[in-house]
């Protein structure tokens, strides 16, 4: 999702309370792949089903729009 996406809900619901992540993440495949404790890509056999792009994604740029936003609803963050 995009970052105005993600923020939307918070425009329309205006929370008590909101969380932001305060960086971009990689998400780990090896258990969802049935390797235990070892590195797996999306390139082998087993995690072929499974998207390349698993990164959620969370620039400055993301962050500033995403806490102006909340700002804006009253939100603390």
């Amino acid at each position: 999702m995009q970052v105005t996406e993600r923020v939307a809900p918070a425009s329309v619901w205006k929370p008590e309370v909101a969380s932001l992540n305060m960086g971009s993440m990689n998400f780990g495949l090896s258990l969802c792949c049935g390797a235990s404790r070892s590195f797996v890509t999306t390139g082998s056999r087993k995690c072929s089903r499974i998207p390349a792009i698993l990164v959620f994604r969370n620039s400055f740029k993301d962050i500033e729009y995403a806490l102006r936003t909340l700002n804006e609803t009253g939100a603390p963050v």
